[in-house]
């Protein structure tokens, strides 16, 4: 049984509709290529390693090569040092804080830990720049005593990017938190400990 409640339609649309409008903390200046990782799958998607940097890893789908003007990413962080619970907290908690300083988080939730397994945690939000809007949705885990937080990003251009935003998340949203949720990917979570 999930305790993560997927956001009401209502809800999506109202949450975005205020969203701040400020700089993006997701936004990169770097588009160095490496190959050295390899690609994954996510919402029936193949994706492929564009950069890596200290332990940070983002993947976009073959066409979106250009990393200053991408649609959608799945990007993870690695984080060595969250091994357990309460770690985990706290790096769901810096990101959190995050989110609030450079937009408007959408939902926050966390499954509680069971026998064997601590914890995660899910933050939905949204962020806007004058040429894009963009929507992240994370989750924080743990996966073979390593925390790690899995970022799915949608970004819309353009002079209409709020409703258009708005409508993406009532059609999509639901369905990406699925799939953020049920994504269990650990083999190539551990092929990333190198880089």
């Amino acid at each position: 049984m999930t305790f993560f409640l997927p956001l009401s339609r209502r809800r999506f649309f109202t949450g975005l509709a205020i969203a701040l409008v400020g700089p993006s903390a997701l936004a990169q200046s770097n588009t160095k290529q490496s190959h050295a990782v390899a690609g994954l799958q996510f919402d029936n998607t193949a994706y492929f390693h564009r950069w890596s940097k200290e332990g940070q890893h983002e993947f976009t789908p073959e066409a979106q090569t250009d990393l200053h003007h991408w649609k959608n990413m799945v990007t993870i962080n690695r984080h060595q040092s969250a091994q357990n619970g309460e770690q985990l907290a706290q790096i769901a908690n810096r990101i959190i804080g995050n989110y609030r300083k450079h937009g408007r988080v959408l939902k926050a939730a966390s499954k509680p830990a069971m026998a064997g397994r601590p914890a995660e945690h899910l933050m939905i939000a949204a962020f806007g720049r004058d040429a894009f809007m963009e929507v992240a949705f994370t989750r924080v885990f743990l996966s073979d005593g390593v925390g790690y937080a899995l970022t799915y990003s949608q970004r819309i251009y353009g002079a209409n990017a709020l409703p258009a935003t708005s409508e993406w998340l009532l059609t999509n949203g639901p369905r990406i938190e699925a799939a953020l949720l049920g994504w269990a990917d650990s083999p190539k979570l551990a092929a990333l400990t190198s880089t």
